[in-house]
C-alpha cells in the first residue's frame, strides 16, 4: 500500500471521533437497561393480576391473555427466571381448588372423580430474544455503536501501524 492513500484514509478517519461512537453507546445502553427494566415490572404487574383475578374467580382467561401477549411481544419478561423460580410460573391454585371441591361435589353424588390435568391451571410464557419496542431498538443501537467503536479503533490502530512502517 503506498503511503499517499493511507495518509489520505488516516486523514478521513480521523475526522470521526470516536467519542461520538462512545456517547452514543452509552446513551443507548443506558435506554436498554430502563427498557429491559420497564418490561419486566409490566410483565410482574400482568402476573400479579392473573393471581388476583384467580383469587377473586373473576376474568382469568382476559389477565392470561394480557399476559401471555405481553410476554410474547416483548423481551426480558420471562416469569420463570432464577435458580429458585417456581417452574411453572403461573399456577392458577384457587382455580384448581375450585376444580377438586366441584369435583368432589360430583363424586359425592355416585360418580367417579375424573383426573384433573395439569394444563387447566398451570402456565408458562415464554419471551423473545429480540422484540421491536423501546429495549429491543436501543439494543440494535447499543450493537451498533460497540461495532462501530471497536471498527474505529481497530482501524485507526491499524492505519498508524501501516504509516509508521511505510515511513
Amino acid at each position: 500500500m503506498s503511503k499517499k492513500p493511507t495518509i489520505s484514509f488516516w486523514t478521513k478517519i480521523r475526522e470521526l471521533s470516536s467519542w461520538y461512537f462512545v456517547f452514543g453507546l452509552i446513551i443507548s445502553l443506558t435506554v436498554l437497561v430502563f427498557g429491559l427494566r420497564h418490561n419486566n415490572t409490566v410483565a410482574l404487574k400482568l402476573k400479579e393480576d392473573v393471581v388476583l383475578a384467580d383469587k377473586q374467580d373473576k376474568d382469568i382467561e382476559g389477565a392470561l391473555l394480557r399476559l401471555r401477549t405481553y410476554v410474547y411481544g416483548h423481551m426480558n419478561t420471562n416469569l420463570a427466571d432464577g435458580s429458585n423460580a417456581i417452574k411453572p410460573p403461573i399456577q392458577l391454585k384457587y382455580e384448581y381448588e375450585r376444580l377438586l371441591a366441584a369435583q368432589s361435589a360430583v363424586a359425592a353424588k355416585g360418580q367417579l372423580p375424573q383426573q384433573i390435568p395439569d394444563s387447566l391451571y398451570k402456565f408458562d410464557f415464554v419471551s423473545p430474544i429480540w422484540s421491536p419496542d423501546v429495549a429491543g431498538w436501543s439494543m440494535l443501537l447499543s450493537i451498533v455503536f460497540g461495532l462501530l467503536l471497536a471498527s474505529r479503533l481497530i482501524l485507526e490502530y491499524w492505519l498508524g501501524q501501516n504509516i509508521r512502517r511505510s515511513q
